[in-house]
């Protein structure tokens, strides 16, 4: 039986609406759902069909179940936006922030003069690629290697540098920070988004970042555990010249800046991202 897009739509709305959602957010949530399970982009549903079959109407159905119940929109769809490019997602890997996007922003501002010029980047805890992927992207010249503790995640990450066209420019490696590394690796540039989130913070995270995996969130009692692992190390993989990226958490920037410079790094800068938080920090290899 056919059913008109309007009718579960209308069904959508108000079962999310019933949730606790704003009428104008729970419209634009369903409106994607639909999209989805249409396989049509935002323009083309100005065009929707005059009605849908049971298949479609299952998967509708199901996606707003999912939603309804809490899990979040991009987990539902399997996608996510991220420096306009789209990147396949799951359970197994962070959502894309807009934070991690003014890390990415920073990166390019400092590497500008990079564009024609060759080298290597490392990200270390890549989950799906997002930053390593765009970094390809808008540097066609560079090569990359993500690393992650999860196999799953590096599976994801994959599958997004073929979506992206960049899978000849990049490996992905199953090491928990440098661990997997030979001693002859260096790197142009390493960048990092990596667990920073304290133990005792983990109550009162909002209950949809509580279903985002556990490993890539909590770094451990104080949330600098990982940085206190890879700046002391990182001068082994970085070639002279070289820079290092992080994203930190709130109120990190300071000691994790502190960090690069008591293990010799120089130039380090923190950055603020667009909600006024210090948040990317930016440090140099010494030179020759």
């Amino acid at each position: 039986m056919s059913l008109r897009p309007e009718t579960l739509l209308t069904e959508g709305l108000d079962c999310l609406v019933a949730r606790g959602m704003s009428r104008g957010e729970a419209r634009r949530q369903v409106e994607r759902l639909m999209a989805k399970c249409l396989g049509l982009n935002k323009r083309e549903m100005i065009q929707m069909p005059s009605g849908v079959d049971d298949s479609i109407r299952r998967d509708f159905l199901s996606a707003l179940h999912k939603r309804s119940n809490g899990i979040p929109l991009q987990y539902v769809e399997e996608e996510s936006e991220f420096m306009d490019f789209t990147f396949r997602i799951s359970p197994d890997v962070l959502i894309p922030r807009p934070e991690t996007e003014n890390l990415v922003e920073r990166i390019l501002l400092e590497l500008e003069g990079w564009k024609k010029r060759s080298f290597k980047i490392l990200d270390i805890g890549t989950g799906s690629g997002v930053i390593l992927l765009s970094l390809l992207k808008y540097f066609p010249e560079s090569a990359g290697m993500g690393s992650d503790i999860c196999e799953k995640a590096l599976s994801i990450a994959g599958t997004n540098a073929e979506r992206l066209g960049v899978s000849g420019r990049v490996t992905f490696v199953q090491s928990d920070v440098f661990d997997a590394f030979g001693g002859d690796e260096r790197f142009d540039c390493i960048v990092s988004n990596p667990p920073y989130i304290p133990e005792r913070d983990w109550q009162a995270l909002d209950e949809a970042v509580k279903q985002e995996p556990v490993c890539a969130l909590i770094a451990g009692p104080t949330g600098l555990e990982f940085y206190r692992r890879i700046v002391p190390a990182a001068e082994k993989f970085l070639k002279p010249g070289g820079f290092l990226f992080f994203e930190t958490g709130w109120n990190q920037a300071s000691e994790v800046a502190w960090l690069c410079r008591s293990c010799g790094f120089s130039d380090v800068a923190s950055f603020k991202d667009d909600f006024g938080i210090e948040r990317i920090i930016k440090a140099e290899h010494k030179r020759l």
